[in-house]
């Protein structure tokens, strides 16, 4: 509950705001809404490898206070953290992995917010993860967090190997989980990304010397990949 003056006004929150998170301090008077930000907090390798607090934003743009009774108003909030898990299996039984060998990494610089939940210019963050599972040698699963990811901005999982330094896999994840929004929903893509707070993707690989998937499973939905040959 606050007590205002008679007027109109502009609200804007971030529920869940807490450890992992930076609020710009407002002074009084003087600073306006734009001077509101917040930062996801890092370190200087600028490797976020830890669960982050749920993160939730909203915001109601005009009320009209007249102060003549008491007054209720309701934010309607989406979710900026995001969950994502990657599972890699075997589709033939003779492809493995060990999980050990390699680094897995979603890469954007998402962890800057403005008072409207728009990307500001940011560090390329390094999300890892925070959670590895080798279930056998031809299963393993890894879960990360990002923050808000946008339809125009390619968010990139990669995988490298720790011996070479050589990226095995790079894919633009924003794309992937983009096509999931186009099966069995009227949701604008970067609707259905703001709304979506979970994605569980299992890649399915054959070739037991390649890192090339040839089937896909987003959230339930399933895609086929056919290599074509040269």
């Amino acid at each position: 509950e606050v007590a205002l003056p008679v007027g109109e006004y502009q609200f804007v929150a971030w529920a869940g705001a807490r450890d992992s998170y930076d609020i710009t301090s407002l002074i009084p008077g003087t600073s306006t809404i734009t001077d509101l930000k917040l930062q996801l907090k890092r370190e200087e390798s600028l490797i976020i490898d830890k669960e982050l607090e749920t993160l939730w934003y909203g915001e109601i743009i005009g009320v009209n206070f007249t102060g003549t009774e008491h007054q209720t108003e309701t934010i309607n909030l989406i979710r900026d953290t995001k969950i994502v898990r990657f599972g890699f299996q075997s589709y033939t039984g003779t492809w493995t992995l060990d999980m050990n060998d390699y680094d897995y990494e979603i890469i954007e610089s998402n962890g800057y917010l403005g008072h409207d939940n728009s990307l500001l210019d940011d560090d390329v963050l390094s999300f890892q993860p925070y959670f590895m599972e080798q279930k056998n040698p031809s299963a393993a699963a890894v879960e990360l967090n990002t923050m808000r990811l946008m339809e125009d901005r390619p968010a990139r999982f990669v995988v490298t190997e720790k011996a070479t330094g050589k990226k095995v896999f790079d894919i633009n994840l924003t794309d992937f989980l983009i096509l999931t929004s186009m099966e069995g929903n009227k949701m604008k893509p970067q609707e259905y990304l703001d709304r979506e707070d979970e994605y569980k993707i299992i890649f399915f690989f054959s070739d037991s010397t390649a890192w090339n998937a040839v089937q896909i499973n987003i959230n339930g939905w399933t895609w086929y990949i056919q290599n074509e040959e040269d």
